[in-house]
């Protein structure tokens, strides 16, 4: 079901707390079909996560290239090199800004299926450019508070 997506400065108090890890992956399969349903309606998203739509749950979605990975509990667990990129987010819309990025990411998650996922399982290995900006985003929403949010609706 398509959800609405809460934006800052309006849903400030849900977007700006910590998303807690998933324990029981049975538990959340509405709220990631929740989630493809409504990143698949916005015009231009690439990643979304479940804070996004008012669930403080550590789920997010990233897609890129035809491909779509849900990933649950992700952490990335080393990144390498800089590039800048125009950063936008579903919470702040039509607000961009340059940010510095990795260029190569490698993460860890559990997918859908409750499998643990290491680096290998992306399209690419590591994730590299576009990809890697994309999930860079989407777990940091979940992990760091939404301070990439904030840093958005600065820009000018």
């Amino acid at each position: 079901m398509i959800k609405k997506i809460l934006t800052y400065p309006e849903d400030k108090e849900i977007l700006t707390q910590k998303s807690q890890e998933v324990e029981n992956i049975e538990e959340i399969k509405d709220l990631i079909q929740d989630l493809k349903d409504t990143l698949h309606a916005t015009d231009s998203g690439k990643g979304i996560s479940a804070v996004q739509i008012g669930v403080l749950k550590r789920v997010c979605i990233c897609s890129w290239g035809g491909d779509e990975i849900v990933m649950i509990n992700p952490v990335i667990t080393r990144n390498r090199g800089n590039q800048d990129f125009s950063e936008g987010c579903l919470s702040a819309p039509g607000k961009f800004k340059m940010v510095p990025r990795a260029q190569k990411v490698w993460c860890t998650y559990i997918d859908e299926n409750g499998d643990i996922v290491y680096k290998r399982s992306f399209p690419i290995i590591p994730i590299f450019g576009i990809s890697a900006f994309v999930a860079t985003i989407v777990i940091l929403i979940l992990v760091r508070r939404n301070k990439m949010i904030r840093k958005a609706i600065t820009a000018t």
